[in-house]
């Protein structure tokens, strides 16, 4: 058999296997019951429609005709769908028959070449031809088991692409479940750490409102008691006064009795007596009688006056006492002053909860509250200098009055003023710590955000790039795809990877010259009737003018049918009943 031959045999051989003329059979089978039901169905509607006709011509008045007229039309619109159907079947099945057997090869010059070489076989010196065809078939055979290992090659690379596809997938997704684990757990170590500052916080300010406390008892303790003494202090003084008034006025009285008693000596002692000297001797003796009476209540007075010299030393010993105390107390209270009060720890409190919520709004707001609270501290701090001198020069002339003789009216004043201003400087220096502490959070927090933005900018790069990766993975893949598909129905033995790499090096967007070609393949294989009606479609429905003109040409056509139906009627109608 020669090779034209050959070659003719097996384009028949392989069409008409491909052909599968069972299966065609079965669905040929199948379209000529569905045809001749269509049929059926058509033969009866035909008969109804024809009897609804007879009817509606049966009908004598005008009216009645008019009512019947829109289930005629209807009638005869199902009639003219179904048979429109039936006709665009028929046409799909004829053309689909008519496609396939347009490309089948003419069997009749194969099964000729066929029955010679049949013939040229029966006879004798065939062996030859019969050793050949061996050969060529063991070739075949050869050459198609090798394309069998290519196509398993070629599978092979397609799971293990699938593999590695699943593997980057699973690996992406537990880099983002990783990274969301971090993330809740470094959230979660930061609100323990808030929980634990706020509860350290709370016991400090318990403790710094029972120390604040106590201190207040003691120092109204010390207060009553430094006012008990001021009292006594008081008293004492005042008796002290009135006692020294009366000394004077007794030694001024002594002073002249005495003086009195020597001039009444000199007068006895004088050698001339008068008539009256027994009346001076007995006065005499009355006047040293109260003399002695003064004598010794100057005696008692002047005892008086050294007791009381004695307890004054204890008496400004306790005052001292008691102004240490006082002064230990007022530094205490300071102290204690510059800790944390209920207000700065609400704040507090406000401040860590809001950082915990929106961090953004806390730094906005702590940043304004920071700018206020430094011009309302440098207005202060101008104020604050002044009074502080002032201050000190209070505390100056308090220390030197109890040193040299403390009045309560002084003292009074100094302290009252003391107290005003010692608030006044605890209020600054707890503004000042509270400004320090301010701004230490709002350094830390700045670092922190910045942290954190970082981290959020880095994490959104990474998934960007995992997405493009994966899209151009994904394109990949695909391309590779429909080029080992391409490449098995033209070149086996090129591999797609060399063939088509420069290709894909080029085009920037691979699925969609992908796309491109599968539609071009697709329109390539349609008849040339359905490529007209593609292209017409595509032309007409393309511009919305032409979409308007279609749809207008077609509400026009159907209108047309519809009178031409009814006119026609009306005709027949009208010739019927002449």
């Amino acid at each position: 058999m020669n090779p034209t031959s050959r070659a003719l045999l097996t384009t028949v051989s392989m069409y008409w296997k491909g052909f599968d003329l069972d299966s065609k059979r079965a669905m040929l089978d199948a379209q000529g019951g569905s045809m001749q039901e269509q049929k059926e169905a058509s033969l009866k509607s035909r008969k109804a429609l024809a009897e609804h006709t007879k009817r509606f011509r049966k009908l004598a008045t005008e009216p009645e005709k008019a009512a019947n007229l829109p289930g005629l039309l209807k009638a005869y619109q199902e009639e003219i769908d179904t048979l429109t159907k039936r006709a665009k079947f028929s046409d799909n099945a004829f053309f689909t028959l008519y496609k396939a057997l347009y490309e089948a090869p003419d069997p009749v010059p194969a099964l000729e070449a066929a029955l010679e070489a049949s013939a040229v076989v029966a006879k004798p010196g065939g062996d030859a031809d019969v050793d050949a065809l061996r050969k060529e078939i063991e070739a075949y055979e050869a050459e198609f088991a090798m394309l069998k290992n290519q196509d398993i090659t070629i599978r092979n690379l397609e799971a293990k692409i699938a593999g590695f596809t699943e593997t980057l997938e699973s690996m992406v997704e537990e880099k983002v479940h990783e990274r969301c684990r971090d993330i809740e757990y470094n959230a979660t170590l930061r609100e323990d750490e808030m929980a634990a500052m706020v509860g350290h916080l709370t016991k400090s300010m318990e403790q710094a409102r029972q120390d604040r406390d106590d201190a207040l008892a003691q120092l109204d303790r010390l207060r009553s008691e430094v006012l008990q003494a001021k009292q006594r202090n008081e008293q004492l003084h005042q008796v002290h006064a009135k006692e020294m008034a009366s000394w004077v006025l007794e030694s001024d009285r002594l002073r002249a009795l005495q003086l009195e008693n020597q001039l009444l000596k000199d007068r006895v002692q004088s050698p001339g007596l008068d008539p009256h000297e027994p009346l001076e001797s007995q006065k005499a003796m009355e006047w040293e009688l109260k003399l002695a009476q003064r004598e010794a209540q100057i005696s008692q007075l002047t005892r008086d006056l050294l007791a009381a010299e004695a307890r004054a030393p204890s008496l400004e010993a306790n005052l001292a006492a008691a102004l240490a105390d006082l002064s230990a107390l007022t530094t205490e209270v300071t102290h204690l002053r510059l800790r944390p009060t209920i207000e700065a720890y609400e704040d507090l409190l406000a401040q860590v909860t809001s950082s915990a919520a929106a961090p953004n709004g806390m730094l906005e707001t702590l940043k304004a509250e920071h700018a206020l609270t430094v011009a309302s501290l440098e207005d202060v701090i101008a104020t604050q200098q002044a009074k502080l001198t002032e201050c000190t020069a209070m505390i100056r002339q308090l220390e030197d009055a109890a040193m040299e003789e403390p009045s309560a009216p002084l003292l009074q004043d100094v302290l009252a003023s003391s107290s005003a201003e010692g608030s006044d400087l605890k209020l600054v220096s707890i503004l000042r710590t509270q400004r320090d502490r301010l701004r230490d959070r709002l350094k830390e927090s700045d670092r922190e955000l910045h942290k954190e933005t970082e981290k959020v900018r880095h994490v959104t790069n990474r998934l960007a790039q995992l997405e493009a990766e994966n899209v151009d993975l994904v394109q990949k893949l695909r391309f590779l795809s429909t080029a080992n598909s391409n490449s098995n129905n033209g070149d086996l033995e090129a591999a797609p990877s060399t063939k088509y790499a420069r290709l894909y090096e080029e085009k920037m967007s691979p699925f969609a010259q992908f796309k491109q070609l599968e539609s071009q393949s697709r329109f390539a294989k349609l008849n040339t009737i359905d490529k007209i009606l593609l292209t017409s479609a595509r032309m007409l429905l393309s511009h919305p003018v032409t979409r308007l003109f279609m749809l207008l040409y077609l509400l026009f056509l159907h209108t047309l049918v519809a009178l031409t139906i009814y006119m026609a009627m009306h005709m027949c109608d009208v010739s019927n009943d002449s």
